[in-house]
């Protein structure tokens, strides 16, 4: 028992922090509903809606998120045609107010951002890591995403 810590970090954003989450076998709503996200605080900063279920999408053959917004600070110098592939992601929606940078499909937001209170928070919806995202950790533009991720939600240019 203790302080509730996704209320926490709610208040962390709305007075200006920033905040990523990234996806996985448990993350979102995850295996078996596991990661057990929705409905929570973490739901109400992020820029997406998470299922009630588990929303894990395994693609063995690997799917490439496409780029929608190409001109967005966070991916400037990152081509927008040389993804990497992932072999899985959790399948979220979009907020409205949200701004969808990539997406898997035709509708799944793969990177999705917004603004929350005086902060900013950003739904990556694969694996930062091996596993899903194992061309995704050895991709050229791999750092240069996380810094250019991390200056955005920080609100740093």
């Amino acid at each position: 028992m203790g302080p509730n810590r996704l209320k926490m970090i709610k208040q962390f954003v709305e007075k200006g922090g920033g905040f990523v989450m990234a996806g996985g076998y448990v993350c979102y709503q995850g295996f078996q509903g596991k990661g057990n996200y929705h409905g929570s605080e973490i739901e109400e900063i992020l820029p997406v809606h998470i299922k009630d279920r588990d929303d894990r999408v395994e693609s063995p053959e690997g799917v490439r998120p496409r780029i929608t917004n190409p001109s967005h600070e966070l991916l400037s110098g990152i081509p927008s045609g040389d993804w990497p592939r992932f072999l899985g992601y959790n399948q979220l929606v979009a907020k409205d107010e949200s701004t969808v940078l990539s997406e898997i499909k035709e509708s799944d937001p793969f990177i999705a951002i917004w603004e929350f209170g005086s902060g900013r928070t950003m739904a990556f919806a694969s694996d930062l890591a091996p596993h899903w995202g194992t061309d995704f950790v050895t991709w050229d533009y791999y750092d240069d995403f996380w810094r250019q991720s991390v200056r955005w939600l920080a609100d740093r240019s």
